[in-house]
Parts: structure tokens; sequence; C-alpha cells
């Protein structure tokens, strides 16, 4: 399955409001500090 640019920009902006709004009101600091994607069997980047 391949993926363009924009779907794949879209894919992780869609990802990023899933996180913020499953992030617990008690939850203090930051949330997320790194996220990285890769292939199948690929690195991360």
């Amino acid at each position: 399955m391949d993926f363009d640019a924009d779907k794949l920009k879209e894919n992780l902006e869609a990802l990023l409001v899933a996180l913020k709004k499953a992030k617990p009101t008690q939850a203090k600091g930051v949330y997320i500090k790194k996220v990285s994607i890769s292939t199948t069997m690929g690195a991360g980047v």
C-alpha cells in the first residue's frame, strides 16, 4: 500500500489529534515527547 506525501501528512495529523484528545486531564507536562515512523521492515525516522 502506497501513500503519497499528502495522505501520510493527513494520517499523522489525525493521529496527533487523537492522542491529544486521549490525554487525561490529570496528566501534566509534555504528553507526547517523540514520535517516529517507519515502514514495516525499515528504520524509524
